[in-house]
């Protein structure tokens, strides 16, 4: 479970605002939207005090660790409670990774797609997207490489096209 997060169920949403090009876009992330994703997190969040409670230093100094954020008493159960860490994930929880599947890539036939398979915006004359928005969804590891190869190919493409 531990590398799981890197590839969250839950998905966003990128919408506009407005037609004016200068007002931002509504970005919801959806953090933990799907149950899956926070009960992903809260068992690495027991399996890391586990294993930093009973090594080194702390398996002699400690009997437990334990947390207080205010506001996570709801169930009225100790720092134990699933509740109590659902709790203080969803007030500090925090992404770590860059964002990528904000543009979808398809065919014009496919309604929910923004660029074709060689990056063009679909429907918009001269405009690509040589990003990693345009990964179906986040790599195992870090996006840099990804996103590099995709510029790459990007450009050849855009190359390609010019002649």
């Amino acid at each position: 479970m531990y590398n799981q997060m890197v590839r969250p169920r839950a998905r966003g949403t990128v919408r506009l605002a407005s037609r004016d090009p200068n007002v931002d876009p509504i970005v919801d992330p959806n953090y933990l939207g799907d149950p899956y994703d926070m009960d992903s997190t809260v068992h690495g969040i027991r399996n890391m005090i586990t294993r930093i409670s009973t090594v080194g230093p702390f398996a002699a100094q400690t009997r437990r660790i334990t947390t207080t954020v205010p506001g996570c008493r709801k169930c009225g159960n100790d720092d134990e409670c699933d509740e109590y860490l659902r709790c203080l994930v969803r007030q500090t929880a925090q992404a770590v990774y860059r964002h990528v599947g904000t543009c979808r890539c398809g065919s014009a036939a496919d309604s929910k797609a923004v660029v074709d398979e060689r990056l063009r915006v679909i429907n918009v004359k001269r405009l690509r997207v040589v990003d990693a928005s345009i990964m179906p969804q986040g790599v195992n590891s870090n996006h840099l490489p990804a996103a590099v190869m995709i510029a790459e190919y990007g450009s050849q493409m855009i190359q390609d096209d010019m002649v």
